[in-house]
């Protein structure tokens, strides 16, 4: 008889091999850090915790330098632009989701709440930070991959934490 893995424990098992070989690498490298005391399964709010996702743990690692350069784009300040974008527009409060328009009136009011595009986020913020150096809002880009891992049903798939329906991300 065949032992049969459901999607969400292979996806967990993909992040725990992920994160069990960034912690050799750093551990190889001279980068590991010496754990914090033990804490809550749950932090407020319900989200799952990982310590793959300690905001220290998304730092940066290596070194920078400035040099004279011709005037020619920098493509490193627009990285360090994009991380600013990229953390500035999630609501935590709402499970990380993103206001995708707004209004312009005498009030402007923003609207069109989604929680799909945050995934986009995460996947492109640790090479911005890797072009930058930058630690900028790193509680936020921690927060954000709790909240995408706490998305993850019983069934593998990934649920929409403000309307509760499946979708693929």
């Amino acid at each position: 008889m065949r032992d049969e893995a459901s999607r969400r424990d292979v996806l967990v098992a993909g992040i725990g091999a992920a994160a069990g070989a960034l912690a050799a690498a750093a551990t190889r490298m001279g980068h590991a850090q010496v754990p914090a005391k033990e804490a809550p399964d749950h932090p407020p709010g319900g989200q799952p915790r990982c310590p793959a996702f300690d905001p220290r743990s998304l730092e940066p690692k290596g070194s920078w330098y400035e040099v004279e350069a011709p005037d020619t784009l920098d493509l490193a300040e627009h990285a360090r632009l994009a991380i600013n974008a990229l953390t500035g527009h999630l609501e935590p409060e709402k499970h990380y989701a993103v206001y995708q328009s707004f209004t312009f009136d005498k009030e402007p009011k923003l609207g069109g709440l989604t929680w799909n595009l945050p995934a986009k986020d995460a996947r492109v913020l640790p090479m911005l930070r890797a072009m930058t150096g930058s630690t900028q809002k790193l509680d936020v880009e921690c927060g954000l991959m709790r909240a995408l891992l706490g998305q993850l049903g019983a069934d593998g798939l990934a649920y929409s934490p403000l309307s509760n329906t499946s979708a693929a991300i």
